[in-house]
């Protein structure tokens, strides 16, 4: 049966670098070849329209209205001449690429939009390209099931699932991103003990990602992560430091 790998891609818990390494080595890599996927991430990134993108997200970096989206990099794909004849799937691995790129030279930097939100933002191109795979039901189910992901990646029925280890990374660089955005007031800051100050911290962040509805409140949830718990942790990682 052919699936929809917006979809089988949204519900997993693989970061976009993940996914990216995912579709070129379990789809693209059965359909062109090792060469052709390495000739596509090398143009991706180095075209010029891509440079022209990256300069424009640097100078525009304090207006998150102004952040790039699906659509804007897979236009500057389509637009550089080496593509101008590409399948829609080889447009979508160089979207893939040059947004991974993006998120590692400018967004690292500059934090200019949460992880997960430009992750989901990205995954649309394979929406708007129309990529459908052929895949067995149990095998679209894996990446979204930690039991079934385990029971095809592990002979044992105790294996961590690998999709939980990477919820939590997950939640980590949003609690850190967080953490490096918190603003206080000069009057708080002045009038809260150290100890009440942290609890003021952990209890925000937390009340922000548990929003009903929100990505980090559905990831937390369904691998029975402890927001608050992980969110002490991190605070306590950073102020050791």
């Amino acid at each position: 049966m052919q699936y929809s790998l917006y979809d089988y891609y949204k519900n997993s818990f693989l970061t976009l670098e993940e996914i990216l390494k995912h579709y070129s080595e379990h789809f693209y890599l059965n359909n062109h070849g090792r060469n052709k996927i390495e000739k596509v991430l090398s143009k991706a990134v180095e075209c010029d329209k891509m440079k022209e993108l990256f300069g424009r997200s640097i100078q525009n970096r304090d207006f998150p209205e102004r952040v790039p989206d699906f659509n804007d990099f897979s236009i500057a794909i389509a637009k550089t001449f080496w593509f101008l004849t590409q399948s829609n799937d080889t447009i979508a691995l160089a979207t893939l690429a040059a947004a991974v790129a993006w998120n590692k030279q400018i967004n690292s930097h500059f934090l200019i939009i949460d992880d997960e939100e430009f992750r989901n933002n990205i995954l649309l191109v394979f929406r708007k390209l129309e990529i459908v795979e052929e895949m067995t039901e149990t095998k679209y189910k894996a990446m979204t099931d930690p039991y079934i992901y385990s029971k095809m990646t592990s002979n044992t029925d105790v294996a961590p699932s690998v999709q939980a280890v990477n919820a939590k990374i997950r939640l980590k660089t949003v609690i850190l991103k967080k953490l490096k955005d918190f603003k206080i007031s000069q009057y708080e800051y002045d009038s809260m003990s150290y100890d009440t100050l942290r609890e003021y911290m952990v209890k925000m962040i937390y009340e922000d990602m548990n929003m009903i509805g929100s990505d980090t409140r559905r990831i937390a949830n369904k691998f029975g992560i402890d927001l608050e718990t992980l969110i002490n942790e991190e605070l306590e990682r950073e102020l050791n430091r």
